[in-house]
């Protein structure tokens, strides 16, 4: 079942070489049953980017003849009066696997799609006749690179047939990109799990952070024990470690913290309430509510010595309709009886009983993080953007979503479109999907364990220091970058205006870009799918169409910086 992944079932033009190259696009989906549409044999291959951006193109290999040995190379990029070496270029084989269509779904034959998935570095391949291999090739320009064009040669090269090499020209702007602080990105992380080894916990800190994060959902928790007299006590050992690796990588903001107030609750001896109500609320206890107390007095402490980050406080996942409300509550009124943090919770919008639960909650609820796919479910019943601002602007919450990788049907080209065009219009102001890696088995094989294979990147089986990411990572990136271009044109519109330059073709092309977007509820209503939102963006816009989208932005900001002198 595992060895046919990579077979094309299209009629392969003529292959003088053994072997035809097709131009492609990191996240445009590849149909083996259909001849890719990419130029054969591209005579060049370009690409735009700000200094210290990663920007990528894609190459599709398909054997015509048995290859026993492929490789691809690069040479450096050299400017008109400087050079971007060699080693900023990654060369990487994506390796395209079976995938459960849904998570939840068990291990049976019917139930997996292949999906092009995994990103592997450079190394000599075989190719059988009939099968393709997906090159991806990653630029990363150097943050103190001068602008203009910079040219490399990759080479294609396969043992006994006649190589191909092809030019890759990368114009480097005169932009200088900035970080957005209204739209944030991060992940769900089991800190837990690294916090022994310091060397893998910063590599993965670093990776978060080379692909727009500045905040993790963190698995951090106050760590309580008793003793054996009776008393408690805690630590915030694992909430230092995260807090000391978000700092060194530039994280700020909010970020959550577990209170483990059930932990607390048990060894106190307190059941507290089930499922209908019933039992002894906590929040009553007036031992449990002095432990709190102290405890977060001390918790307190810790976050002022950490001025870039808001603690937030959450100790439930996804507490409607799973019979947790009545705890959720009773465990929110302890942290209001004892402290001033603020709460997060993680919450579903699917039309129906969340209202109910909604009510219920508000209260207890600063940071509503919404689940994606349920938010889209929503929009399409009729809603949109403005109203869930409405919504948000009354509760007084700020809103987050978490539109998680559920199966094979997620898309890479959703992720950008979520991390970019998405969040910008949408009153939302974090983006933190469950989650950076979570697999049972081994992370590359989905059949070997009941297990799911979350993940955007996994650490190397020979050195876990090293990430190995995927498509879907690298498009997460690629949608923060959208961001970061809005971001910086809507800033430069900004100054502009003060320097009195006229700004009406800009703030124009915004306002364009806009309308292009899928229109809501409208253009979502017919499409039968989860997530219409994001599959309507996906059927309308091709990854060439999201690259021109990005380069006009660029043009509008180079244009208005021209405009202002420089």
């Amino acid at each position: 079942m595992r060895a046919r992944v990579a077979e094309f079932t299209f009629e392969l033009p003529d292959a003088p070489k053994g072997y035809v190259v097709y131009q492609g696009h990191p996240v445009d989906t590849i149909d083996p049953a259909l001849e890719p549409l990419g130029e054969r044999f591209p005579a060049a291959l370009e690409m735009r980017a700000a200094p210290g951006e990663y920007e990528a193109t894609q190459l599709v290999i398909c054997a015509a003849t048995d290859l026993p040995q492929v490789f691809v190379s690069a040479t450096d990029l050299v400017g008109y009066d400087s050079t971007i070496p060699r080693e900023e270029i990654a060369l990487q084989l994506v390796r395209r696997v079976l995938q459960r269509k849904l998570y939840h779904m068990s291990r049976a034959p019917q139930n997996y799609d292949v999906t092009s998935r995994f990103l592997f570095p450079m190394r000599n391949f075989w190719l059988p006749e009939g099968n393709l291999k997906e090159i991806y090739v990653l630029v990363h320009v150097p943050a103190d690179a001068a602008p203009g064009e910079y040219t490399c040669t990759l080479r294609i090269s396969a043992e006994g047939h006649e190589p191909t090499e092809i030019p890759l020209t990368v114009e480097v702007l005169p932009i200088e990109l900035v970080q957005p602080r209204e739209k944030r990105y991060g992940m769900y992380y089991r800190i837990a799990s690294v916090v022994d080894d310091p060397a893998q916990l910063h590599a993965e800190f670093a990776d978060m952070a080379a692909h727009g994060c500045t905040m993790v959902k963190g698995h951090a928790a106050i760590k309580f024990a008793q003793q054996e007299d009776g008393t408690i006590t805690w630590d915030f050992d694992d909430i230092r470690a995260m807090l000391d690796a978000g700092r060194e990588h530039g994280f700020f903001g909010e970020i959550t913290v577990y209170d483990n107030l059930p932990r607390l609750a048990a060894l106190m001896g307190y059941e507290g309430l089930d499922e209908e109500g019933v039992g002894e609320p906590v929040s009553q206890q007036e031992d449990l509510l002095n432990v709190a107390r102290r405890c977060f007095a001390e918790l307190k402490q810790l976050e002022a010595e950490y001025e870039e980050f808001e603690f937030l406080l959450t100790h439930m996942d996804e507490v409607f309709g799973r019979g947790r409300m009545p705890a959720y509550l009773d465990y929110a009124e302890v942290i209001r009886r004892t402290s001033d943090f603020r709460i997060y919770i993680t919450m579903h919008m699917t039309p129906g009983r969340w209202e109910d639960y909604m009510e219920q909650s508000d209260p207890w609820i600063d940071v509503r993080c919404i689940n994606g796919h349920s938010l889209e479910s929503w929009l399409q019943a009729g809603h949109d953007w403005q109203q869930l601002a409405r919504m948000l602007d009354e509760a007084g919450d700020d809103g987050w979503i978490y539109h998680n990788m559920r199966g094979a049907f997620f898309a890479p080209e959703w992720n950008r479109f979520i991390n970019g065009y998405f969040m910008w219009l949408s009153p939302l102001e974090v983006h933190v999907p469950w989650m950076y890696y979570s697999f049972g088995g081994s992370p590359f094989d989905d059949t070997d364990a009941e297990q799911y294979d979350f993940g955007y990147a996994f650490p190397s089986p020979e050195d876990p220091t090293q990430l190995l990411s995927t498509l879907h990572w690298e498009a997460f990136r690629e949608g923060y970058d959208d961001m970061r271009y809005i971001t910086t044109l809507e800033r430069t519109i900004e100054r502009a205006r003060e320097a009195g330059v006229d700004v009406t073709d800009a703030e124009a092309w915004l306002a364009q870009v806009a309308s292009m977007m899928p229109q809501l509820p409208e253009d979502i209503q017919g499409i039968d799918l989860e997530s219409p939102y994001s599959v309507a963006a996906a059927r309308s816009f091709s990854g060439a169409d999201w690259d021109a989208l990005r380069a006009q932005t660029a043009d509008h900001i180079i244009h208005l910086q021209e405009q202002m002198g420089g």
